[in-house]
């Protein structure tokens, strides 16, 4: 769930852009906090433990949850 998030709010980019290029894109940064998770979908391939702990973590957070489990 950490990881869906971090890509969510793309921290991996603004990090790399703030520490490697020493860019502080203000303006990006507004935009990445503005965004709502409550509205999007999370698809779960495979509704075992660790699928069912995922989209249970998800449910808090407000996502929608589609599963499948072949």
């Amino acid at each position: 769930m950490a990881l869906i998030l971090s890509l969510y709010r793309k921290l991996p980019y603004h990090a790399r852009r703030i520490n490697v290029d020493n860019v502080w894109e203000v303006e990006t940064l507004k935009d990445m906090w503005v965004r709502r998770i409550e509205v999007q979908v999370l698809g779960v391939l495979g509704f075992g433990r660790i699928g069912r702990a995922v989209a249970k973590r998800a449910k808090v957070f407000g996502m929608k949850v589609i599963a499948y489990d072949p």
